[in-house]
This record gives structure tokens, C-alpha cells and sequence, in this order.
């Protein structure tokens, strides 16, 4: 058995037979970013979709609008974690005319698209050797 590197961890099941090699910490969902349990993600939509309803509902009060969407951006930084996805929502969301659109929703879905995909290269790219 070779020595451990910082990556991987090398387990032997019985004496003689093929080694799996086994990934040290659980694969992350992307660059510096844990795997998002679906209660969060449930909790992200919905959030999004009462703050786009209540969006289209304040698009006559520009300064209630600019409120919800920064309580938003707050919220789903804090369930979500540092996404870029945010921003761009969140300046979408201050242009008048684009505030009527479902960009919250749309962040959360792009979140999860990213989040699946990462998980799906994660499992691929682990390696194992099969007995």
C-alpha cells in the first residue's frame, strides 16, 4: 500500500484483494461551495416566488420593490451561500421595466442546474477500483 496523499485514502476490503482508492472529504458542490440540501433549496423557491409575486404586486412603489428585493438578495445569500448568480438578480430587479420578470426564480433554478452539475462531475471523477 502506497503512502496517503492529502486527496485520497487508500482502503483495502480484504487482505490481498484490490485497493479502492476513496476521496478524503466528501466531494463539494463547485468552487468553494457545499452541496445545497434540497429543504434549502425548497426554502430558496420559496422565498423567490413570494418575492417575485410580491414584486409584480410593488411595481408601483419603486422604494417597497427596492426593499423587497434587498431583503431577498439577503435571504437567499444566507440560504444559498455566496453565489454570483445574486447580483445579477439583483440589478435585473432594480431596473423598473425588467421588475415585473421572475429573476429570483430564475436564480434559484440556475443555482440548482450548477449545483446538480458539479455533483455529476464529482461522482464521475471519483475514482474506485472495482474487486
Amino acid at each position: 500500500m502506497s503512502t496517503p496523499t492529502p486527496k485520497h485514502v487508500e482502503v483495502s476490503r480484504v487482505p490481498g484483494s484490490a485497493v479502492t482508492t476513496l476521496p478524503a472529504h466528501p466531494p463539494i458542490a463547485g468552487p468553494g461551495h457545499a452541496p445545497i440540501s434540497k429543504l434549502r433549496f425548497t426554502l430558496a423557491f420559496i422565498i423567490a416566488i413570494t418575492s417575485d409575486a410580491a414584486s409584480v404586486v410593488a411595481q408601483v412603489a419603486p422604494p417597497v420593490q427596492w426593499v423587497i428585493d434587498g431583503v431577498t438578495a439577503l435571504l437567499l445569500f444566507l440560504i444559498l451561500g455566496r453565489r454570483w448568480q445574486i447580483l445579477p438578480a439583483l440589478i435585473a430587479e432594480a431596473v423598473p421595466a425588467l421588475g415585473a420578470l421572475p429573476f429570483w426564480v430564475l436564480v434559484v433554478l440556475a443555482v440548482l442546474a450548477t449545483d446538480v452539475k458539479a455533483r455529476r462531475a464529482s461522482a464521475r471523477s471519483a475514482p474506485h477500483v472495482v474487486p
